[in-house]
């Protein structure tokens, strides 16, 4: 591309994304370079309740099959909110989404591992509306 007396937008071909694209870079920060907080649920079997306004990466071990739920979806923080869970051994056992989670490219929700599995969520409206999509599908951690 050749100088010119006005500026064009230059868009990278190696970078795009969706608004469900990963909340924290590889650094562990989020895109605004802050830390990120990570709770750690242990083992869990049977319901998980994922409190969201607590930290921006979820993190279990299942233990049985789990009916999982997301709970401080706040409006105090203008009901837009991104966060990540992460699963290990998610198909040893049936998971349960909520109703209001919608999938990335799918009508129902991805194939999880027995290994980690890193999903990303998203909500515009206080949970009204959950977009979910996967980051991650067979980390051996």
């Amino acid at each position: 591309m050749g100088i010119t007396s006005s500026p064009q937008q230059v868009t990278p071909a190696l970078w795009s994304y969706t608004y469900v694209q990963a909340p924290v870079n590889g650094n562990g920060y989020d895109y605004f370079n802050v830390s990120v907080r990570r709770k750690n649920y242990g083992n869990v079997s049977t319901a998980w309740a994922v409190t969201v306004d607590e930290a921006a990466v979820h993190k279990a071990v299942l233990t049985g099959n789990t009916t999982v739920s997301f709970t401080g979806l706040a409006a105090s923080v203008g009901g837009v909110m991104v966060w990540q869970v992460e699963i290990k051994g998610g198909s040893l056992f049936t998971v349960t989404w909520p109703a209001a989670v919608k999938w990335d490219s799918s009508a129902s929700a991805p194939s999880l591992s027995a290994n980690t599995t890193v999903l990303n969520f998203f909500t515009p409206d206080n949970g009204t509306t959950i977009y979910g999509g996967l980051a991650f599908a067979d980390i051996n951690a």
